[in-house]
């Protein structure tokens, strides 16, 4: 994963959904998102996650050690999941019936 991100080179609309989709897990509004935000974001789109698989989706982003994951970091996941094809995965978890839940993910 690359440790810096040129928003230069990411369009306008997409920066500005990334952007949205950050406020989204960030209640608390205070830049960064941690642990409880994530998961708890995700819970919100209807999926469930191991603790430990939040824990880790941090330490993969987490670059400067904090725990928590700030826009920055936020945009390298995102553009990270985009190229292995982990958003269509998660968009069509979306999409599957509520009362399906993938066990890998339960805790």
């Amino acid at each position: 994963m690359a440790t810096e991100v040129d928003f230069s080179s990411i369009p306008e609309e997409e920066l500005q959904a990334m952007k949205d989709c950050f406020t989204l897990f960030d209640t608390n509004n205070d830049g960064m998102i941690d642990a409880d935000e994530l998961q708890a974001g995700f819970e919100g789109f209807g999926q469930k996650r191991r603790r430990s698989s939040i824990l880790r989706m941090i330490d993969l982003a987490d670059k400067d050690d904090n725990k928590m994951v700030d826009f920055e970091e936020f945009v390298m996941l995102m553009k990270e999941a985009e190229m292995d094809g982990s958003i269509e995965r998660a968009m069509a978890e979306k999409n599957k019936p509520q009362d399906i839940v993938d066990p890998e993910f339960l805790d």
